[in-house]
């Protein structure tokens, strides 16, 4: 039995992956594990806190204001829950065993979690903003 994580987030393709991943589980009876990533970091973070023009001073400066704020990153977590519970329910309509979890943390760094959990992961693309597929 493998275990695929399906990495999602709100971009249009996260449909597919997790269509992708069911797919590839449901001969086998393996699970699928929806995952959405919200990252302290990125810039989308810090726009609340009417602070995104300052994301030039560099990545120290984006951290400190991203972490401030806290109702920013709270909403960013909720959203991506309400797309992980969906996108599970998808996975499981399908038949296949899907769990769902939302994990804060850069991406880089999660993705060394997931590797070591994972047999399978399945990805759209980098970010709901990158051009490529």
């Amino acid at each position: 039995m493998k275990r695929i994580v399906a990495l999602v987030d709100h971009s249009v393709y996260a449909s597919s992956v997790a269509d992708h991943a069911a797919w590839l589980a449901e001969n086998d009876g393996d699970t699928v594990d929806v995952v959405h990533i919200v990252n302290p970091f990125d810039l989308a973070a810090t726009r609340a806190a009417g602070m995104a023009g300052l994301a030039v001073g560099g990545p120290g400066l984006v951290g400190s204001i991203a972490w401030q704020s806290d109702e920013r990153m709270e909403e960013l977590t909720v959203a991506g829950q309400e797309l992980v519970d969906r996108l599970t329910a998808r996975v499981a309509s399908r038949g296949g065993l899907a769990l769902g979890r939302v994990l804060v943390g850069e991406l880089p760094e999660v993705l060394k979690t997931l590797d070591n959990e994972a047999d399978i992961i399945v990805v759209g693309k980098r970010g709901e903003n990158a051009d490529f597929v």
